[in-house]
């Protein structure tokens, strides 16, 4: 399968549509938990787009969404950003890595993924780094605006 899409102006950035959910396991605990009671509100997936970042090595949520959605915390990650860490000596900062399922619907694409937890950014609600790119090939097309992603 092919996805093809438009570059984001005036980044140039590649933006896909996606969905983030609940991992099949958790929703059936939050379920259960709930005992079956009525008016309890279980979280459906969310959809909007996420960045394609090559420069990521692993993929992201954003908080707002990790919290609508009450994705399972599995563990955390010593986070650092294209600069590294702030000062020499210091390790960066412990972000959280949230449990979720992700979903490519262009694709017919979906996995349980491991997600970082990140500050929201207005364009998307997620970031494809290449923990998940490396199960696609990617084709940039800077001079044309637009991008195709391959299955």
């Amino acid at each position: 399968m092919i996805l093809h899409g438009e570059l984001a102006p005036p980044t140039g950035a590649p933006l896909i549509d996606v969905t983030v959910d609940l991992q099949p396991f958790y929703r059936g605990y939050l379920m259960k938990e709930n005992g079956g009671a009525t008016g309890i509100a279980i979280p459906e997936a969310i959809r909007g787009k996420a960045l394609i970042d090559t420069g990521a090595s692993m993929s992201c949520v954003a908080f707002p969404i990790a919290e609508k959605l009450q994705l399972m915390r599995i563990g955390a990650v010593t986070f650092r950003g294209v600069e590294g860490a702030r000062k020499p000596g210091e390790s960066g900062e412990q972000a959280p890595i949230f449990g979720a399922i992700l979903g490519i619907p262009g694709l017919q694409w979906t996995q349980e993924v491991r997600m970082v937890g990140v500050q929201p950014d207005d364009l998307h609600i997620a970031i494809i780094g290449r923990d998940l790119l490396e199960n696609f090939r990617l084709e940039y097309d800077g001079q044309g605006m637009r991008f195709r992603l391959f299955q």
